[in-house]
């Protein structure tokens, strides 16, 4: 194996010059990549095994078996993946066989200049970071939401705008964008600028249902957001009108296979929760249910209540009044630990049926290139507001909502492994957008 070491000389400078010097060559580097992508997707042909570059430590280590076609794309990537690190040098390393394309070795070195160049505005905005954090906010924080007014979310979104005011001694404001699902929340965070002044209260079906429904959208679901905290997660009830002649969950399964069709569940729609997680129970028991959508919650629970429809999943909190009165029977629970509010209901992985796994979170995302040190600024104040006695009772366990306040690592962690789940969940229930 032969080894090239390339003094890049554009390196210290522009590592010195900071975001004056680098912002005006965006547009270069931006050409220098297209055509990196295309020298070194030639450069494979010519033998290359092996490559690591050095930028203040080995950050990179690729064996190159993928094809021709997906190498380029791998480098683009992998090159993007390490413009967080804060330390650059000016050599980079590279093992192979790279006689036979010289114009190889002057693509990675290309490479290089690009880290070097993104790094001056990481490391520019990270001397800059500690100001901005502390002197943050500066003017009024927009909490934008996918939900009208009066809802469960709206509710509590508003309960924690309230109470950020007083902490972050500007205005938080809690702003509707209804429409399409959340794809009209979603995509004006997304577009906005990352200086934590927008934020969006963020629901699970956004980021991890939505994006298997619609073969575009105006955003990335999972690269154009910095996850800031998870705020809470529940489960919702299985419930069936007290008409029915079911006591538990055994008896509608099998009810349900004697008459296969027949028996109806409501839900807001396709791509719901409350579809995917009946469609996934109907696959997992091996019986057939009907759906029948509604345009909202009201109308969807006022179905079960009159016996219009046999069926549905309804929170905690609003379902237990229906519960105690008798108007409706509470069959399961969809999360794998029960509600400190209705203990008495087993969850679907006690009776046997752990795929049955489907609960709701409520969260805060903000745009992807806000500075991290802001965003754990902002975790941190909600995760305390969170650990207050009386709003962890008012706003949150006495409406069934478990507080979680996961930090942006393991919120971003989670949203990622429920991406997967969420497209298998998709393709089980047949969701399409309507």
């Amino acid at each position: 194996m032969s080894e090239k070491t390339i003094k890049v000389t554009k390196t210290r400078a522009l590592a010195k010059s900071g975001a004056a010097i680098a912002r005006p060559l965006l547009a270069e580097v931006r050409e220098l990549i297209l055509e990196a992508r295309a020298e070194v997707a030639r450069a494979v042909d010519s033998g290359l095994t092996t490559l690591y570059w050095h930028v203040g430590c080995r950050v990179r280590q690729d064996i190159l078996k993928q094809k021709r076609a997906e190498y380029g794309g791998q480098i683009v990537s992998a090159l993007r993946r390490q413009l967080t690190w804060t330390h650059f040098n000016t050599l980079v390393y590279i093992e192979g066989p790279l006689n036979k394309r010289s114009r190889s070795v002057k693509v990675f070195a290309t490479l290089l200049c690009v880290a070097a160049l993104f790094a001056a505005v990481a490391q520019s905005s990270r001397a800059q970071a500690p100001d901005v954090v502390q002197t943050w906010p500066v003017k009024p924080v927009r909490l934008v939401i996918g939900i009208g007014p009066a809802g469960g979310s709206d509710l509590l979104a508003r309960a924690m705008a309230q109470r950020l005011t007083a902490q972050w001694g500007q205005p938080v404001v809690v702003e509707n964008r209804v429409g399409a699902n959340g794809i009209i929340a979603t995509e004006a965070v997304a577009k906005s600028a990352p200086d934590g002044h927008t934020l969006l209260f963020a629901t699970d079906s956004a980021f991890t249902v939505t994006p298997h429904l619609h073969a575009k959208l105006p955003y990335d679901a999972l690269r154009d957001f910095a996850a800031v905290t998870q705020i809470t997660e529940f489960g919702t009830v299985l419930v069936a009108n007290a008409a029915l002649p079911v006591a538990n969950a055994a008896e509608l399964i099998a009810l349900a296979k004697k008459n296969p069709g027949k028996i109806t569940y409501s839900s807001i729609g396709a791509g719901s929760q409350m579809h995917l997680i009946s469609e996934m129970l109907s696959n997992k028991a091996g019986i057939s249910l009907s759906h029948i959508p509604y345009k909202g919650v009201p109308q969807m629970v006022s179905a079960v209540l009159t016996g219009e429809v046999n069926l549905t999943w309804v929170g905690v909190f609003s379902s237990r009044p229906h519960v105690k009165s008798g108007k409706l029977k509470a069959l399961g629970y969809s999360i794998s630990k029960r509600s400190s509010l209705m203990p008495e209901v087993p969850t679907f992985a006690e009776l046997g049926y752990p795929d049955v796994d489907k609960g709701v979170w409520y969260g805060v995302m903000a745009p992807v290139r806000t500075p991290r040190l802001l965003v754990d600024r902002i975790h941190a104040d909600i995760r305390k507001l969170l650990d207050e006695p009386e709003f962890r009772e008012k706003e949150l366990l006495s409406k069934g909502y478990e507080p979680t306040g996961l930090g942006p690592d393991e919120f971003a962690a989670l949203i990622r492994q429920q991406f997967a789940a969420g497209a298998i969940m998709v393709k089980v229930s047949g969701a399409q957008v309507e």
